[in-house]
């Protein structure tokens, strides 16, 4: 076509040029390429749509019992660092006079820490790690990678665009539990009993009759308990009370609870999270698939 070589001369004036002998030659070469990596592209694409119908869900459905649990314990972690353990330092350090004061003040700070971004952020991140480790194990399935094969995909490539465009975590509806965060709400009112409970799983075997012992902890836990919450106690009791070990075993009891409370709350959403997986794969091969058109053409 002379106005096509007229263009390149235009466009590139420094450069040898010379014309094809057989023109369509190359017009029919073209086009049987063309046809080659269309029928390669869709096959491509409906063999790994087949993949994802079939075995996405299972590893989602494998990973997902961890994932809640994972993400329980860091919630839980977070919470008692951020609202329950400096309080009680405050009350150890003689910065609070009365445990009960610090009770309190951890009773003000959850709703707080339930009602800020913290939840959400948590929840975001952990369910992003999900996607990115569910989608690599996917794309690492001998399956995907014969595809990949067969029909002559880049299959790093591949892998590369369908975990770094992870992002089925930002289009999920937020769960129940923190958009109402009266649900996410644990209750740790009984702090002294926790710590009394640490001191004297320490100290209750240093009596040897077993019908003292029980005696000795029942009327022990009940005055002891009291007297722990609603006395000054002198900043050596305190200190000895609450030492770094003991405060580091107050800390393990609550989270624990807290883990608990917070897996109670996590609703069934599996299938909500398996559906907006898929469809983020899903889009990933058929971005690929324009991908490879857009090359041919």
């Amino acid at each position: 076509m002379y106005h096509m070589q007229a263009a390149v001369r235009r466009a590139f004036p420094e450069v040898a040029y010379a014309p094809a002998n057989e023109p369509s030659s190359f017009i029919a070469k073209g086009l049987a390429c063309a046809g080659a990596r269309d029928f390669q592209t869709k096959g491509f694409k409906k063999r790994v749509e087949d993949l994802i119908d079939g075995e996405l869900a299972k590893i989602l459905a494998k990973r997902y019992p961890e994932y809640k649990r994972r993400l329980a314990l860091t919630m839980a972690e977070n919470l008692v660092d951020s609202s329950v353990v400096p309080w009680l330092r405050m009350w150890r350090n003689g910065s609070i006079d009365k445990l009960m004061e610090a009770e309190e003040s951890i009773k003000k700070d959850i709703p707080k820490w339930c009602s800020s971004n913290t939840p959400k952020d948590l929840w975001a991140k952990a369910t992003h790690g999900l996607e990115v480790d569910i989608c690599t194990s996917w794309c690492d399935l001998e399956e995907v990678q014969q595809a990949c094969s067969t029909y002559n995909v880049n299959a790093v490539q591949f892998k590369s665009s369908v975990v770094a465009g992870s992002r089925a975590a930002d289009q999920m509806p937020i769960p129940d539990f923190i958009k109402e965060p009266s649900q996410l709400v644990p209750d740790v009112a009984s702090i002294a009993s926790t710590i009394f409970g640490v001191v004297m799983f320490l100290f209750l075997p240093l009596l040897a009759h077993p019908v003292l012992l029980v005696i000795a902890a029942i009327v022990s836990v009940y005055g002891a308990q009291r007297a722990l919450r609603e006395f000054s106690l002198p900043q050596r009791v305190r200190e000895y009370l609450l030492t770094d070990a003991r405060l580091g075993s107050v800390r393990t009891k609550l989270v624990a609870q807290l883990q608990n409370d917070f897996l109670a709350t996590l609703g069934a959403d599996l299938d909500k999270m398996s559906q907006a997986v898929s469809a983020h794969v899903r889009g990933t091969v058929k971005d690929q698939v324009d991908r490879e058109m857009r090359i041919i053409r």
